[in-house]
């Protein structure tokens, strides 16, 4: 407990578990009215006191030898403080400390005696107590309340006084910081002005402020999203000397922030921390840093909270005059609108770069001969342009039930790793919603923390914190997307950026069109000249058709007599002459069915049905060593039954002619319903073809068996009736790697 002063020695005896009473009981006329108080009641000691909202009177006691105690503190509860603070004056003459056994104070300063009265201000609030405390028995009781009621007006008159002058030199010290701290933003905004980028001179602008703030320490959070939520980052800070600085706690680092403080935050509202409310990562580590309470503005730009300006103050828990966070406020204004005009000059910068390399773009896709042989240069360029980190093209194909998208190009920059090889991204099913703001033309904004099942683990594999894409449309709807990666830092794409990237992804759809319809044209030119080599060969056929048919006749007529007239082996000399006569019959119509159209008898056929009737026929075909292998669907189309029975054959023969050492003949049948066109494919594993045998295979005459193995017609048969059943046919083949022709009817 508090020891009695030593009278007589004028000693000061101070006690710091308490805090100091209301008024400096330090100042002079205090004191000596608390002495005149003990000598005019006759007590050793008068005290003056303040309670709490605890319950805790924190107290001040003079001697009547004028010795000073401070940071008195002691419970109200079971004192005879308690009955002055409930009634308002209270006199014990003799026996207090008996009348107050659980008063320690009391006993342990041998007090007797006890006078108190409550002080009250002018509107009769209780405001604290002032007592004579004595070791011997009160005398002349009669005087002691109005001595009391006396001293306790000139007490309260003098406290009085004390407030209103603390209240002055505190209102002028609010206006120096006020003023201080304007002075500091005046001369940091000038700063951020002539700087080139605004983080430049947050070091510089945090010492400035948090200088003339009085701060222990300032400093910069930036605001970062999370999966745990919205958290804190610190980026720069400045601390006074002697003060420990934050960024080497770990614990400071991405500490989440409450979600009430962050819709505060947002608000653009002011958030005064305590070390006991602060979270508890934070308290922590504000106890080892000796931080108080902290004062956090935010930094809104364009309309998001982006940063935290903090200022923490290691002395005490400070209460921050409005004068004082209006300056702070201004700067934290001051760096949102250096980072929004830094921003936008950044935005148009970058916008002129992507526009640059718009330019370049379109130059080099409609100079190629095909949008896949200029769209990496592309990319590159427009990847470069935005400073992303990744630049790449989704290419989009129905699926049952749906649409699926490839990765089948990409740029990367240094550093980043590349997608395309991971193959994460092939056939990923598009989300209903996403096709439908694709369809729109609209760019579709991905975040890997708003991403969930695998998108997300595909973001988290490659790195991707935020994405942007782009349709890519054409005349025949949408065929893909463009997009770009972030993989350092989550931007905000502003509106002229968008819109140029937007016209990217029109240009490349552009030449996507123009290859596709440069392609269909050289197939139609193709188609053409080789309809004019049939025509050319039937006019020529036609020609002497006749003639020739005169001549194998002239030549039957003789065979034939000739046959008649000759025995033996002579007869059968007669026999293969007219053998080979009706061959060169066969022959004579074969060609002019390639010039001239064949009456035909279109009917309903189901190819899988066609390929089983004709299997025995293949069966005869096929070599021993050679294996059939059969995957059929139906596959319904319109077509004449012997002209599809005749490609069938006329391919499977040439198939099984290409595996002289044996392989597998593969026959498959199908039906694409989305784009109603009925499949047929004959496909080996022989010999393959070269580029230059695939040029000319469907021309008329042109074969590889050698002589007297072929007459080059097969296959122009083929081309024949698959362009007069309106069809395509597809042809796949390397040397060595086999040969696979993909026949598309019209579907029935």
């Amino acid at each position: 407990m508090v020891p009695p002063p030593q009278e007589g020695r004028g000693e000061t005896i101070r006690h710091e578990s308490g805090t100091p009473a209301r008024a400096d009981a330090g100042t002079d006329t205090v004191i000596a009215l608390l002495q005149q108080l003990a000598e005019t009641i006759g007590t050793r000691y008068a005290l003056l006191g303040r309670i709490d909202p605890d319950g805790v009177v924190h107290a001040s006691t003079v001697s009547a030898g004028g010795a000073v105690t401070t940071g008195i503190a002691y419970a109200l509860a079971g004192t005879p403080c308690e009955q002055v603070a409930s009634g308002g004056v209270c006199v014990y003459p003799r026996g207090v400390s008996g009348l107050f056994p659980g008063d320690a104070l009391l006993v342990s300063m041998g007090i007797e005696s006890y006078a108190g009265i409550a002080l009250r201000d002018v509107d009769g609030r209780f405001v604290g107590l002032l007592a004579a405390l004595g070791t011997e028995p009160l005398h002349r009781r009669a005087r002691v309340e109005p001595t009391l009621r006396l001293f306790a007006a000139r007490v309260r008159a003098e406290i009085g006084r004390i407030d209103a002058e603390s209240a002055l030199r505190a209102s002028e010290r609010r206006l120096r910081s006020r003023d201080a701290i304007l002075a500091a933003v005046a001369d940091a905004s000038e700063r951020l002005v002539r700087a080139q980028r605004w983080s430049d001179v947050v070091p510089e602008m945090l010492e400035l402020v948090g200088r003339a703030a009085a701060a222990g320490r300032a400093y910069l959070l930036e605001v970062v999203e999370t999966a745990a939520g919205t958290c804190s980052r610190l980026a720069f800070e400045w601390v006074e000397a002697g003060v420990t600085p934050p960024a080497s706690d770990p614990l400071l680092h991405d500490v989440p922030v409450p979600e009430e403080a962050v819709a505060r935050l947002r608000r653009g509202e002011v958030v005064h921390e305590t070390r006991a409310t602060a979270p508890a990562p934070v308290r922590e580590a504000c106890g080892r840093e000796g931080t108080m309470s902290a004062l956090l503005v935010p930094v809104i730009v364009d309309g998001t909270l982006e940063a935290i300006v903090g200022f923490d103050d290691c002395e005490q828990e400070r209460r921050w005059q409005p004068s004082e966070v209006e300056a702070l406020r201004l700067a934290a204004g001051a760096l949102a609108a250096a980072a929004e005009r830094e921003r936008a000059i950044e935005g148009m910068q970058t916008r002129e770069r992507i526009l640059e390399a718009l330019a370049a773009a379109a130059e080099r896709l409609f100079r190629a001969a095909s949008w896949e042989l200029a769209i990496d240069d592309v990319l590159a360029l427009l990847g470069r342009a935005t400073g992303a980190s990744r630049a790449y093209i989704f290419q989009m194909r129905a699926v049952d039930g749906g649409v699926a998208s490839t990765l089948t190009h990409e740029w990367v920059a240094d550093g980043v790793e590349p997608s395309l090889r991971t193959g994460i991204w092939t056939d990923f099913p598009e989300p209903p919603e996403v096709l439908r703001l694709l369809e729109r033309g609209e760019p579709h904004l991905l975040r890997r923390d708003d991403a969930s099942g695998a998108v997300r683990r595909a973001l988290e594999q490659e790195g991707t914190l935020r994405a942007i894409s782009f349709p890519i449309i054409s005349e025949r709807g949408l065929l893909g997307e463009i997009g770009f990666d972030d993989c350092v830092r989550e931007r905000d794409w502003i509106s002229s950026q968008r819109d140029a990237l937007r016209a990217a992804a029109g240009i490349i759809g552009a030449a996507i069109e123009r290859s596709r319809v440069e392609a269909a044209l050289r197939e139609s030119e193709g188609r053409l000249l080789q309809a004019q080599k049939m025509e050319a060969i039937g006019r020529l056929a036609a020609s002497v058709a006749h003639d020739f048919n005169n001549v194998l006749t002239a030549v039957d007529g003789y065979a034939s007599l000739l046959r008649e007239e000759l025995t033996g082996e002579q007869r059968r000399f007669a026999d293969d002459i007219l053998e080979a006569s009706s061959s060169a019959h066969d022959l004579v119509s074969r060609l002019l069915s390639l010039g001239r159209p064949c009456p035909l008898e279109v009917v309903d056929l189901d190819l899988q049905l066609l390929v089983r009737e004709v299997q025995p026929l293949v069966a005869g075909i096929v070599r021993p060593h050679v294996d059939l292998s059969l995957e059929l669907a139906p596959a319904a189309v319109r077509a004449d039954r012997t002209q599809v029975q005749q490609l069938l054959l006329n391919l499977v023969t040439n198939a099984v002619d290409a595996m002289p050492a044996g392989g597998t003949l593969r026959l498959e049948t199908g039906c694409d319903r989305a784009r109603s066109r009925a499949r047929l494919v004959v496909a080996d594993t022989g010999v393959g073809m070269d580029a230059a045998t695939r040029e000319r295979c469907y021309e008329p005459f042109f074969t590889t068996k050698g002589e007297g193995r072929g007459t080059g017609l097969g296959l122009a048969t083929v081309y024949g009736i698959v362009m007069g059943l309106d069809g395509t046919i597809e042809l796949e083949s390397e040397p060595g790697a086999g040969t696979r022709f993909t026949i598309e009817l019209p579907a029935a």
